[in-house]
């Protein structure tokens, strides 16, 4: 169980068994591992002690953050089958999704799954409200609820914070992406390395955001704020959790997605009150 075991192991694999291992694992998630040296605690523990680097920070999402991946999209096109198949009811949506909600959310017990689906799923009356219900369940629970929390610890801390959401869909998309997929995971990252005038098919509006984006970008790698001349103010994120909307046209905001975040604040407290509570009985 010690490091040295474990190397020692490795070393005794061979190329083809570490490679059918690695396989088998969790390919999209791999979390932190607490050694006592680099992570002398866990990180949400670092984060709560304030025991942070006293740096600004950009921090962000965006508005379709588990909308297309491969793997989600072979996900969604099982989804899209089962609902073309079946009638919109309470029942037939739950057998369904609830199926597709413990799969994505491996380890929660039925009683936060059915949370869960009455949250994003319990009142949705069409196809579409079942799929973008789903997916943002997904979504807020890997990217918004983990982005949102760490900004409020740094922010807490006394470091300024900067927080984002991404809206626009690359014109790119078109043909490729799904219709109903917005702005997907990672798709700021191309317009804050210039990509529309690198691939040189985007249109002008896009050229003209990505211009703005790396203006946002360069200037907080600068002086560490991002607001410059021309640009939209972009407010640090504070107790009104103040952010930008990035779009074609960029605009200030507060407190994203309110009543999601607080149902999944709650309900993470709840579910890590029952863990302990299980380890406590053990």
């Amino acid at each position: 169980s010690s490091s040295a075991a474990l190397v020692e192991c490795l070393r005794g694999k061979t190329e083809e068994e570490i490679e059918q291992i690695t396989l088998k694992m969790v390919a999209m998630f791999i979390g932190s591992c607490v050694d006592g040296v680099f992570f002398p605690k866990s990180p949400r523990q670092l984060l709560s002690e304030k025991a942070i680097s006293a740096i600004p920070y950009i921090v962000g999402i965006t508005n379709s953050e588990f909308g297309w991946d491969g793997d989600v999209w072979s996900l969604a096109r099982d989804m899209q089958v089962a609902l073309s198949v079946y009638t919109v009811t309470p029942f037939r949506v739950g057998s369904h999704y609830k199926k597709y909600l413990s799969c994505s959310f491996q380890g929660f017990t039925s009683d936060i799954i059915d949370l869960v689906f009455n949250e994003y799923i319990g009142k949705a009356e069409s196809r579409a409200q079942v799929r973008d219900g789903l997916l943002d369940a997904i979504g807020d629970h890997l990217f918004v609820l983990s982005a949102i929390e760490v900004a409020r610890y740094h922010r807490d801390a006394g470091h300024p914070v900067y927080f984002y959401e991404f809206q626009h869909r690359p014109s790119s998309a078109s043909g490729v992406v799904p219709e109903f997929v917005k702005a997907d995971h990672g798709s700021e990252i191309a317009f804050v390395f210039g990509k529309p005038f690198l691939a040189g098919n985007a249109t002008e509006e896009e050229n003209k955001l990505s211009r703005t984006v790396m203006k946002y970008w360069t200037n907080f790698a600068r002086n560490g704020n991002p607001n410059g001349e021309g640009l939209v103010h972009w407010p640090q994120y504070d107790l009104d959790e103040r952010y930008l909307e990035i779009d074609l046209i960029q605009k200030a905001a507060k407190k994203l997605k309110e009543d999601k975040m607080e149902f999944w604040v709650q309900l993470t407290k709840q579910m890590r009150s029952e863990r302990r509570r299980e380890h406590t009985d053990l």
